[in-house]
């Protein structure tokens, strides 16, 4: 497995880790966190999707955001992760179409 993490802060983004070989092409997956206000701004996942194609990209509100030994608030912090023989499945469900989180 190979990673890379960014942040995205003040409407830009920065690479604070990338891997040895990391090949974003070859990424499968990219989480990010982030508070609401920025999370769901379009421009956050139009950039994810541009730079990791082929990644399943999964988005969350948190209220605070680790980034190497840092805890960062009001950004978007970002890990890609390159697997050498995982597949990732992914599902999309809305929860308020079941009657708790764990239905879903």
């Amino acid at each position: 497995m190979k990673m890379q993490q960014l942040q995205y802060t003040d409407k830009a983004w920065k690479i604070y880790m990338h891997e040895e070989e990391f090949d974003r092409m070859q990424c499968q997956l990219v989480l990010a966190f982030g508070p609401p206000s920025i999370i769901t701004d379009t421009a956050v996942f139009n950039y994810l999707e541009r730079s990791y194609p082929e990644a399943h990209i999964i988005l969350t509100s948190a209220s605070g955001e680790i980034i190497l030994p840092d805890l960062e608030i009001n950004s978007v912090v970002g890990t890609a992760f390159q697997f050498d023989t995982t597949i990732i499945p992914c599902a999309e469900t809305s929860i308020s179409k079941h009657a708790t989180s764990y239905d879903a």
